[in-house]
């Protein structure tokens, strides 16, 4: 089991089920404390959090699947 099972992301957010693990990242199935659906959330390693690099491709990353969504 990961440790940040039961963790909370933007304080909305817990971390419920591991569901993806890639060099870089884990993906988690995430349950909104708000009542919304299911949401999944990638978390850099903690090898790679620190590093501005990583953390500015998965902003980028992110913001191109959101324009891709709409």
């Amino acid at each position: 089991m990961s440790r940040r099972i039961g963790q909370v992301v933007s304080d909305r957010y817990v971390l419920a089920e591991l569901i993806g693990k890639g060099g870089h990242s884990e993906v988690y199935r995430a349950l909104d404390r708000q009542g919304g659906p299911n949401v999944a959330v990638k978390v850099l390693q903690d090898e790679f959090a620190g590093n501005e690099e990583y953390s500015v491709r998965l902003v980028r990353e992110h913001r191109v699947r959101r324009r891709g969504s709409a």
